[in-house]
């Protein structure tokens, strides 16, 4: 087995038109995709009986995709979300211009949890990144990260950590 990528990131939401003002209009995320699902393979892989849900899958690029998804039935109740505690978890979005997006995110009166885009000044992989949280319609956090440009920034990965008996 071998794992070959990222294929798809999904976020449940209880309004799929608000959602979408959110990731399509206010970020600029393309729209792929928009449809309703209803039982057939949907329900089997969610191991219940019936499903209704709306869906939108908006384009990440490089084949990538983010799934948002309002369930109607089954229905659900909305998480209170900390990235802070185990099992939470933030959607990550590289971005250019984040201070112009962090401007027009606070205008559309989405506040942000610092007040402008934080520079990551710690030496490592995340040293020069330019990070914001926000919250999504539904509270689910988005972080927007604007790399900086580096010619040949060299990877490096830890192979076989902790190292194999």
């Amino acid at each position: 087995m071998t794992i070959i990528g990222l294929d798809h990131v999904s976020v449940s939401c209880a309004d799929l038109d608000r959602s979408l003002a959110f990731y399509h209009h206010l970020l600029g995320i393309p729209i792929r995709d928009r449809g309703r699902i209803q039982d057939g393979s949907t329900a089997e892989i969610l191991g219940v009986d019936h499903v209704t849900a709306g869906y939108a899958d908006l384009d990440l690029g490089d084949g990538r995709t983010l799934e948002l998804l309002a369930y109607e039935e089954p229905a659900g109740t909305p998480l209170a979300v900390e990235v802070h505690r185990p099992g939470a978890g933030h959607l990550s979005l590289r971005v250019e211009g984040i201070d112009a997006l962090c401007d027009r995110l606070q205008a559309a009166g989405h506040p942000t949890a610092s007040r402008a885009p934080v520079t990551i000044t710690e030496p490592g992989f995340w040293d020069g990144a330019r990070v914001l949280y926000v919250s999504d319609p539904d509270g689910a956090v988005v972080e927007l990260i604007q790399r900086p440009a580096r010619a040949g920034r060299a990877r490096r990965c830890l192979r076989d950590y902790p190292p194999r008996p």
